[in-house]
């Protein structure tokens, strides 16, 4: 008897607990992207120079000693899901866009090694009603792995701030 009406108080208690909670701006996890988006297998993608995209966000990555500051950008296009990338600096570096969902089922990085004033995408499949969060950065291919830019000393640096829209 003791031990049912234990396990029927844990029962209730537990169930204001876990995933799903909203904080006090009244949105749930999902809305603020705070799901742990590292723990889904990165999707590693070169760019390809066939994938034509525009722009519905557009994000840039600058680095502040050189002239012009920005030296790329990235962008997102909900209809289709494609990941844009435009290299604007000949500096022998390429661009990345490292991207998640907001629930945290996938992520992953686009880059592009075409080279100074081209640009290329990667065409992607998203469930429709996701966070798309993502971010800019840089990294020279000839001293860096250039792998998976959650992990130190892979050489992605000048990221820009991470950007948000929906799927």
């Amino acid at each position: 008897m003791h031990r049912m009406l234990l396990i029927a108080v844990a029962a209730v208690l537990g169930t204001g607990c876990g995933a799903g909670m909203e904080d006090a701006t009244g949105l749930s996890s999902e809305e603020l992207g705070t799901h742990p988006a590292e723990l889904a297998a990165l999707e590693y993608n070169e760019a390809s120079a066939s994938v034509d995209v525009s722009y519905d966000i557009v994000n840039f990555v600058y680095a502040p000693d050189m002239f012009p500051g920005e030296v790329g950008r990235g962008g997102y296009q909900a209809y289709g899901d494609k990941i844009g990338l435009a290299d604007y600096y000949s500096d022998g570096m390429r661009i990345g866009v490292h991207w998640r969902l907001g629930d945290g089922s996938r992520r992953g990085l686009c880059y592009w090694t075409g080279g100074a004033n081209t640009h290329g995408g990667c065409n992607k499949d998203f469930g429709e009603g996701k966070r798309f969060e993502f971010r800019v950065g840089r990294c020279n291919g000839s001293k860096y792995s250039c792998g998976d830019p959650a992990q130190s000393g892979t050489g992605w640096q000048d990221w820009s701030n991470w950007a948000s829209t929906g799927t």
